[in-house]
């Protein structure tokens, strides 16, 4: 069967050949990476039956990749996944401008499932999966799906170039390995604050529910569950490319102007949403949006993999509790185990306030910088959750949590987005909230 995937980004790409003829053909070239020969032995049979399909070179080992793929430019590389080798992986990472652009598009080939092999290939960019032995079938429309893809990039840019805006795309995870700690409030009110702010300057917001069993992102918001990413999943059937016309039909806007991709109503239907089709979702997000929040489940499975393969900046949320902090170490820990880059990584201290028993300064000191801290406000905060309505609603920048997310939501903000938090609005509320209660807990 056909199992798509992606990691860090999904990656489909083109580039073709056109032979002078009576008709132009479009002659999809093929480099296939190759250990296992007798594994793969079939497959390079079955490419010469593939019309429109020319497998021009194979390479054994790393300089080969690199001579072939210089040599013949080729849309798209065939790897297989038997190799431990780390400069092949690296490699084909490096080709994420040319995949990016249309040139180029990766497709994994493996005789066992094994988990920790795709994911690597993942990390290097791979669109697609195939376990083999394969169908002459399934590797023709592989390769050909991936194609199309790349003409539709190809075609995107060629709209770009003409003065359409691309979204920025920039995904932010809000995550804790602890329930209870205010993640999916946090997430919420900063998705709402961001849409607010950005509203009036055409820049796009969304917010992903990806605690797929229990997301309460539709509760905060006052949302009934009608359309989910349950239905879109069950709308996509196999894992594929998602066009944003069809996830759109599974979009609820609030009034603030923020699109929601709501969790599935019901617990069971979580499983449907497999680590494979969360990856197109999240490719569609990021193209289509300039900001992608994401509240996640509190503990790491296959899907949050895939969400922290597509995020640009990852937030963990801490309280100033013991367990909280024994939780972050761990957490901070396995982020490191993933290979996930420091810079990447931002904490958010919630609910602070004076004499908690842990030292503010202790886990920066022992951990990571605080890069932001929420102050406590559980009338607010309760009162906001119990009537479905996010408490930044009114922009009163001159109530503590309210600014505070005032000021998460411009530190998060891309570069030329940044002028549409007004400064000026920020001094004319008592200063910066961040820094009069991290001297409050340090008291």
């Amino acid at each position: 069967m056909n199992l798509p995937v992606r990691g860090r980004v999904f990656l489909y790409c083109c580039g073709y050949r056109v032979w002078q003829d009576k008709m132009s053909v479009k002659v999809i070239k093929i480099l296939l990476v190759e250990k296992d020969r007798q594994l793969l032995a079939p497959l390079e049979a079955q490419l010469k039956e593939i019309p429109e399909v020319e497998l021009c070179a194979k390479a054994l080992d790393y300089e080969q990749l690199s001579d072939s793929y210089k040599k013949i430019g080729p849309d798209i590389i065939l790897l297989d996944l038997s190799f431990d080798d780390d400069s092949i992986y690296s490699f084909l990472s490096s080709l994420e401008t040319q995949a990016a652009s249309g040139r180029l598009a990766l497709i994994a080939l493996a005789g066992s499932s094994d988990m920790n092999r795709i994911r690597k290939a993942m990390k290097a960019g791979c669109a697609d999966f195939l376990m083999l032995p394969v169908k002459t079938e399934e590797i023709s429309s592989a390769i050909k799906s991936a194609y199309e893809n790349n003409q539709s990039i190809v075609k995107n840019s060629s709209i770009v170039s003409n003065g359409k805006r691309v979204p920025s795309g920039k995904v932010i995870t809000i995550f804790s390995t602890k329930g209870g700690v205010g993640k999916s409030t946090i997430a919420v009110n900063l998705a709402v604050t961001l849409a607010m702010f950005l509203k009036d300057s055409g820049r796009k917001v969304a917010l992903l529910d990806g605690n797929f069993q229990f997301g309460d992102v539709g509760f905060m918001l006052n949302l009934k569950p009608e359309k989910t990413i349950h239905g879109l999943v069950r709308e996509m059937g196999e894992p594929a490319p998602l066009s944003f016309e069809v996830m759109n039909n599974f979009i609820t806007t609030h009034h603030s102007g923020l699109d929601i991709l709501l969790a599935p109503s019901k617990p069971q239907f979580a499983e449907e949403v497999t680590m494979l089709h969360l990856g197109y979702i999240m490719e569609c997000l990021k193209k289509n949006y300039d900001y992608v929040i994401v509240d996640t489940i509190h503990h790491i499975n296959d899907t949050d993999l895939t969400i922290f393969d597509w995020t640009d900046s990852l937030f963990i949320v801490a309280t100033l509790e013991v367990t909280t902090i024994k939780n972050l170490v761990l957490t901070v820990e396995i982020l490191k185990d993933l290979q996930i880059p420091k810079d990447k990584i931002s904490l958010i201290l919630n609910r602070a306030y004076q004499k908690m028993g842990v030292e503010c300064s202790t886990v920066e000191e022992k951990l990571m910088k605080i890069s932001c801290m929420i102050p406590s406000d559980g009338e607010r905060v309760v009162a906001s959750l119990n009537s479905g309505a996010p408490f930044v609603a009114d922009m009163q920048l001159d109530i503590p949590i309210v600014k505070s997310f005032y000021e998460l939501a411009s530190m998060v903000a891309c570069d030329e987005d940044k002028s549409h938090f007004n400064k000026e609005d920020m001094a004319k509320n008592k200063g910066n909230v961040f820094d009069f209660f991290k001297k409050l807990i340090k008291k």
